[in-house]
């Protein structure tokens, strides 16, 4: 697998560096993928886990000493068998902690979201083993003179993990997500704001009830693309959408129409009512890949609107004047496919 273009994140080679490694509960990786010149992802298998001891204990002479009895070395020797982000930054371990997390949290969401781009939300769900009731449930119940007995039982789902396969490292470079990647591991207000969606968006494409979905998702909208709390959310998120996503008329209109749609279903969800009714997962897989392809617009023409300000300004002289051509690092296909997805999803 050919790595991306090295990022902001990327080393000089005279860097005293720090290697950050966590694992990472919903990837397993079938191939070593370099997100950036500085980020990876991989299987720690027994032999890596072994060249990895080895390397710290070359030098560290307690570690060496100590072995099974050091904290350190065990929880190294726990890495075994794990896929993990591994994370290279200039600086001393406590220096860089913070940072470092926030960048792997940003690779597994980014990971995630490219597999979304394409899977539908129950099969994803399937794939990541996301139920109501992630272990097993047993009932009992007895009657007061204690000798009518029932019981029941209501089975898990088997935990599991998207695969990070050449597939999807493939469609992880072509769709922008390495931008969206170097956008995110910022610490600009934008980058932030890039960071909050993709959280949001990947907590609603794990959750299992499609109510507390929609909310999820929302958030994940207006922490994107709402920058003041007396904006109407419906017709401005509706109208920014459309302008990031595409600059054909029609385009712009359904895109319109199908952000109202889901705010329809959204109200219907906060204060009840009959606009909830009839909604299925399509809305939901439809407006999600919507905002992963708005975050992968933004992120490509970073150029053109470096901080939210930029972009909130970006936003607002659209309304007036003639559509602007922005970089679009996806086929136009996948806006046609989301949108024809969202609108079988309201009845």
């Amino acid at each position: 697998m050919t790595a991306p273009s090295q990022t902001s994140l990327s080393l000089p080679a005279h860097a005293a560096a720090s290697v950050f490694v966590r694992t990472t509960s919903r990837l397993r990786a079938t191939i070593a993928f370099p997100i950036s010149g500085s980020v990876r992802v991989y299987l720690m298998d027994q032999q890596e886990c072994e060249r990895f001891l080895h390397d710290i204990t070359r030098k560290n002479v307690f570690l060496r000493i100590r072995r099974d009895s050091d904290f350190y070395y065990r929880r190294i020797k726990a890495l075994a068998g794990h896929t993990v982000v591994e994370v290279t930054l200039p600086g001393l371990p406590k220096e860089v902690l913070p940072q470092a997390t926030v960048v792997a949290d940003a690779a597994e969401q980014l990971l995630l979201l490219t597999e979304s781009l394409v899977t539908r939300r129950a099969a994803f769900h399937r794939v990541l083993g996301v139920a109501l009731h992630p272990i097993d449930q047993i009932g009992f119940v007895r009657s007061a003179d204690r000798m009518t007995l029932r019981s029941t039982t209501r089975p898990g789902t088997a935990q599991s993990q998207v695969a990070l396969s050449s597939a999807l490292a493939r469609r992880f470079l072509k769709s922008g997500f390495p931008s969206l990647f170097e956008a995110c591991a910022g610490a600009t207000s934008l980058a932030r704001r890039l960071r909050l969606a993709a959280s949001w968006l990947v907590e609603s494409r794990c959750e299992p009830r499609f109510d507390a979905a929609v909310v999820k998702s929302s958030i994940a909208l207006e922490s994107l693309l709402i920058f003041s709390e007396r904006e109407s959310l419906a017709r401005s998120l509706s109208e920014r959408m459309a302008f990031l996503i595409s600059t054909d008329a029609s385009t712009r209109a359904e895109v319109c129409r199908t952000l109202k749609r889901f705010y329809d279903v959204r109200s219907g969800v906060v204060h009840g009512g009959r606009r909830r009714r009839g909604a299925t997962d399509d809305i939901l897989d439809g407006v999600d890949r919507l905002i992963i392809l708005a975050l992968l617009k933004i992120a490509a023409n970073r150029g053109l609107f470096s901080t939210e300000e930029e972009l909130q300004a970006w936003l607002d002289d659209e309304r007036w004047k003639a559509p602007s051509e922005l970089e679009q690092p996806f086929a136009a296909s996948v806006v046609g496919s989301a949108l024809n997805l969202a609108a079988t999803g309201v009845a």
